[in-house]
Parts: structure tokens; sequence; C-alpha cells
């Protein structure tokens, strides 16, 4: 698949241009880890396919770094997600969450935002080697597609997700509440238990 392909069917799932259906660094087809929580709690007030997408190159994570700059909080989850990346590196990572729409709260959330169909997209096309799940409500949504897996473990556990094998490590609660350093660990384990690419 294109990445111009891929924008056209994700690009049909969207029933918002406001919506962030992932962050990652260029092409989202070549990450093997996604880091996976409920939704954004920031609208960027940019369309996402005008403002961070290029069929060429992916995701221009400059953009969206230089328009994150002004609400980025040092006591948010976004420190703790890039120091997980870090740890990962060189693994490329795809940071996105069970719904796309963003807002302050999760108490926000209409009935009508809490639409799947991206993760559920995302995750059958790119077939990520590993996935971090945050917070309780997507461990919940992971535990009915694969079944149960170890929670706040010392590692992922191996399991079956829509035909192919990946790697599941669940943390549960507000990420903000983890170390950056604890994170960076959690990455850096990941990337030990599904190896080189």
């Amino acid at each position: 698949m294109t990445l111009k392909e891929f924008r056209e069917r994700l690009q049909l799932l969207m029933r918002s241009e406001f919506a962030r259906p992932f962050t990652c660094d260029g092409s989202p087809l070549e990450c093997r880890i996604f880091v996976v929580g409920l939704n954004s709690a920031t609208r960027l007030e940019n369309s996402f396919f005008t403002r961070y997408w290029c069929d060429s190159q992916g995701f221009d994570r400059s953009a969206f770094e230089s328009d994150y700059q002004d609400v980025r909080t040092k006591r948010g989850v976004r420190p703790r997600i890039e120091a997980f990346v870090r740890g990962a590196h060189p693994l490329p990572c795809l940071e996105t969450n069970i719904y796309s729409v963003p807002t302050k709260k999760a108490s926000h959330l209409r009935p009508y935002d809490k639409d799947p169909s991206i993760i559920e997209f995302l995750l059958k096309e790119i077939t990520p080697a590993g996935i971090l799940i945050h917070s309780n409500e997507p461990i919940r949504y992971f535990q009915e597609l694969v079944g149960p897996f170890p929670i706040d473990s010392d590692g992922p556990a191996q399991v079956e997700l829509y035909g192919h094998l990946t790697h599941i490590w669940g943390l549960s609660g507000p990420l903000f509440r983890r170390k950056s350093a604890y994170m960076e660990q959690v990455g850096a384990k990941m990337k030990e238990c599904i190896g080189a690419y």
C-alpha cells in the first residue's frame, strides 16, 4: 500500500478534519510499535491532512511539534510518551488512541465520538510488532480483542491480534503519573522483546 492509498482509506473513516488519528515521524506504515491511549486531550486548530500530512513522506512531525509547543505541559501525557519513544529508538513508534476526537476530558466524549474504526484500521493495515496500552478503558478495549493479558507487569505478553502476533504491554491508570525515566525503560524493554526490524 502506498502512503497515498493509506491516506485515502483513512480519510474515509475520519468524521472531522480536526480529528487526530495518530502521530509519528514520517511513514506510519514503517512503525513497529504503537502507543495507544483513550483520546487526545488537546485539539489543534489545523486540519490533520492539510497541515501534517504529505503523500510522499507521511506525517510531518516537525509541523506537529511546532503547533503543539504552545499547549504542551511537562506534567501531561506527551512527555511520558516521548520518553517511551526514546527508549524504543531506533524502532519507529506510532502514537494513537482508541478514539480520534480530541477532548479536554474523557468525560466530554459523546457517544458519537466513541468510534474505534480508525484504531482498528491502523492495527490491521500496519500490524505492529509491539503495542503499549495506557489507561484502563483502552486496556479493556484490547482485552475484548485478544483476551486477558498481564497489566503493570515486567514486560509485554505475546498475543494474536487480527491474525498476526504482537507484544502487548498494559499500564493501568493515567500515564502522567508515571516517571519519564520509567517510561524510557519500558520503551527499551519493548524494543528488546520484539527485536530489531
